[in-house]
């Protein structure tokens, strides 16, 4: 699963992955809720590999295989942050999350603080 702030990003980010033959679909919240609910079925049932989400999917997914969540982008507040990287490890199973940081980043990274 592969978060982004933006819906722009959203975008950009699924259209890299079918360029590179992954099974992916995006949800963002400008989507009717049937068409999001549509995405989720096809991700819970595993007809795709990789799911793009805007926040709209931060919170509320309970998806079992759910290994890893990359953070395209920081997520601008750390109570998002923590939904997002929540979405792996359901169940008491283990999972990876990763942020990718850029320079416009710096100022929602920790950096030392705990």
């Amino acid at each position: 699963m592969v978060f982004v702030t933006r819906k722009s990003d959203s975008v950009l980010v699924y259209d890299e992955c079918k360029k590179h033959g992954y099974k992916t679909k995006v949800i963002h919240g400008d989507m009717h809720q049937a068409e999001r609910n549509d995405v989720i079925t096809d991700f819970k049932k595993q007809r795709v590999s990789t799911l793009i989400a805007t926040d709209v999917a931060a919170r509320g997914l309970d998806i079992s295989h759910i290994k890893t969540v990359v953070n395209y982008d920081a997520a601008r507040n750390y109570d998002t942050h923590i939904h997002r990287i929540g979405r792996t490890g359901r169940a008491g199973n283990k999972g990876d999350a990763i942020t990718l940081l850029n320079k416009e980043d710096y100022e929602y990274a920790a950096l030392g603080k705990t």
